[in-house]
């Protein structure tokens, strides 16, 4: 006799999911993070889906529950067309389509809600004409939320509808490169006509002007991610921006070009608002002549744009030298014009430091970008972003933005101005730095504190400790209460393991406080036998 419980067709549901290979209830948040690449490399998971169908005809009541599950996922149109097709090698509908056939085909076609297109089927075209006629659709999946395609194909232009709520388009690129993505532009210009529910639109693909244009028509989107990093010369430009001061009410916006923005002379005159975007991110990719001027293509739009919502922003170039110094001052002071809510700031420059030699060019200092002390930021990142920072950017940071919550600095500071930063900042609860282990303090000299970071990430540096058990002993004095200590496990840049030793030091002597030990200045003595009580190890 079967149980009360599973009779209940959602019970049902939430049972077999946990079977289903592909089912996700949260990829609606995958599609926002932008993480979807994942299922290009998922397996197919033959057992999960034979234990699906085995549940599906044990009883009539699991039927319904158990197929939902699994056809809630497709990869393969082959198997849905099984149900029409006679001919299974020719791939061909050789005679009309019996009403019990289409019933069928119906029925498994409107349990589908993500479809994954890997590449062209072997089934004919000609086939997909007589179902779409027999259903009296233009649609093989009416019911279709999500679709990823790996590529462009001319079968996209049968997976549009209505119900779509997310797109991701991939391009697999590949030496010898692609040929012209007709079939994608084609649907993606299309997308106004066939669907006004769409939420999330992610494209790698280099995009033409009026692809732009259809992306800013559609009204329910909220996440627009472009990858336009494979053309040298890009669409995206003020033309872009203006369409969807317009038009469109999506709040999260990621742009990734090789080069500067293009389209981007601007009359002042001419300025315009976003109203609706809160998160902007802007990605240049490659170092070189195409991105020289990209930061004046970014300057020209901010100069006229007005976006008085946003409230996170994240700029990455791959190089900031001295000689940019006068066009980030003019961008910042613009980007006080266009935004007075920035909370979160992410700059980065991840290859402008590749090279510590004395010839390497100076960048830009953060202190001498005294306009950006106007946001009321609780987040910043520079990832090398700026130049070696000083004490004096320590005393702008401390002093332009007391309530920061997260701060990750990418270049080398000294243990005093860790101390600046740790005194003068009391809401700071992530901190991530290289931390220079030259020229550290006595003990006695640090400074006791009433607040400390939680999570405190040290970052690699070219070189290790040279006394764990001293720089361990000052970190724990300035920040008594942090909670996480990540330390670099770098084999090469440590071969001492001298940065692992410190993080066992630092957990130990959290534990020995958090069991109720007096925090104090211990000797070499007594620092072994708290350690050793704690790790079981000795030095």
């Amino acid at each position: 006799m079967v149980h009360g419980a599973l009779l209940v067709p959602q019970v049902l549901r939430l049972i077999f999911q946990n079977l289903g290979p592909f089912f996700t209830p949260s990829l609606p948040e995958l599609f926002e993070s932008t993480n979807l690449k994942s299922y290009e490399i998922l397996p197919k998971f033959s057992h999960s889906r034979m234990s699906l169908l085995s549940a599906a005809l044990t009883c009539k009541s699991f039927m319904d529950p158990a197929l939902d599950v699994l056809w809630w996922v497709m990869d393969d149109l082959e198997p849905l067309f099984q149900v029409v097709l006679r001919m299974v090698q020719i791939r061909v509908i050789h005679q009309p389509i019996a009403k019990s056939e289409i019933q069928a085909f119906v029925t498994y076609a409107n349990r589908v809600k993500l479809f994954i297109l890997r590449g062209s089927s072997t089934i004919h075209p000609s086939s997909y004409i007589q179902v779409l006629q027999a259903i009296e659709r233009m649609s093989i999946f009416p019911s279709l939320n999500y679709l990823l395609s790996l590529g462009s194909f001319p079968e996209l232009h049968l997976l549009a509808t209505n119900c779509l709520i997310g797109f991701y388009g991939y391009s697999v690129r590949n030496p010898v490169g692609e040929p012209v993505p007709i079939d994608m532009w084609t649907f993606v210009r299309g997308l106004p006509a066939s669907t006004n529910k769409l939420k999330f639109l992610e494209l790698e693909y280099p995009v033409t002007k009026s692809c732009l244009d259809a992306i800013s028509q559609l009204p329910e989107l909220q996440t627009i991610f472009i990858d336009d990093s494979n053309e040298s010369s890009s669409a995206l430009g003020s033309a872009f921006f203006r369409s969807l001061s317009v038009r469109s009410k999506a709040a999260k916006l990621n742009l990734v070009t090789k080069g500067a923005l293009g389209n981007t002379v601007i009359a002042p005159n001419l300025a315009f608002a976003c109203d609706f975007l809160t998160d902007l991110t802007f990605l240049c990719v490659e170092d070189g002549p195409a991105s020289t001027h990209a930061p004046v293509g970014l300057q020209a739009i901010f100069r006229v744009i007005k976006l008085p919502r946003l409230h996170t922003l994240r700029i990455s170039y791959p190089a900031v030298d001295e000689s940019d110094l006068a066009v980030w001052k003019l961008f910042f002071k613009s980007l006080v014009t266009a935004t007075p809510m920035l909370l979160a700031l992410s700059l980065r420059a991840p290859f402008r430091l590749r090279s510590t030699t004395a010839t390497t060019p100076k960048g830009v200092s953060l202190h001498q970008i005294s306009r950006l002390s106007k946001h009321p930021l609780v987040f910043l990142e520079d990832d090398n972003f700026f130049n070696l920072w000083s004490l004096d950017d320590c005393n702008f940071v401390v002093e332009s933005w007391p309530s920061l919550t997260a701060l990750t600095i990418g270049t080398i500071i000294t243990f005093h101005m860790l101390t600046v930063l740790v005194s003068g900042l009391p809401n700071l609860y992530e901190l991530k730095i290289a931390l220079s282990s030259k020229r550290l303090p006595d003990v006695e000299e640090l400074p006791v504190v009433s607040h400390s970071p939680t999570v405190i990430t040290l970052r690699p540096t070219f070189t290790a400790p040279d006394d764990p058990i001293h720089i361990a002993t000052c970190l724990d004095k300035l920040c008594p209460f942090a909670e996480i200590w990540i330390v670099p496990q770098s084999a090469r840049l440590d071969p001492r393991g001298a940065w692992k030793q410190t993080g066992r030091i630092l957990q130990a002597l959290r534990s020995a406080r958090l069991d109720g030990r007096e925090r104090r200045p211990m000797s070499l003595k007594q620092l072994q036998i708290v350690y050793s009580k704690y790790t079981q190890t000795d030095f």
